[in-house]
């Protein structure tokens, strides 16, 4: 079997359309998977920024709490520790004052 210069030609050009399509489908093929990449990625960011900005009213909303229930321990005639919020219970009398004399037996 002779193949002629145009047969060859012709297989030639079909190679190289198949090889040009099989190369643009790659292409769109990693390009879309780089979209869907970026796409999950801000999903994921989006996400976050809202679990903290609920993290932060969450906290926000305790800390109004705390303050209120000190605020309600200190009204009942208790004490806390500034930086821990230690219960020390009703305030001590001032310990600079004399002790009381005690009696001679």
């Amino acid at each position: 079997m002779k193949f002629s210069i145009r047969d060859l030609l012709l297989v030639t050009v079909i190679v190289a359309i198949l090889t040009a399509w099989w190369q643009d489908r790659t292409s769109l093929r990693n390009e879309l998977r780089r979209v869907e990449a970026e796409l999950t990625m801000q999903k994921v960011i989006n996400e976050s920024h809202e679990a903290i900005a609920k993290a932060e009213a969450d906290s926000a909303a305790l800390m109004e709490d705390f303050k209120r229930a000190r605020e309600a321990i200190r009204e009942k005639g208790y004490r806390l520790d500034a930086p821990e919020g230690n219960l020390l219970g009703p305030p001590l009398p001032n310990p600079s004052a004399p002790a009381p004399s005690l009696p001679k037996n």
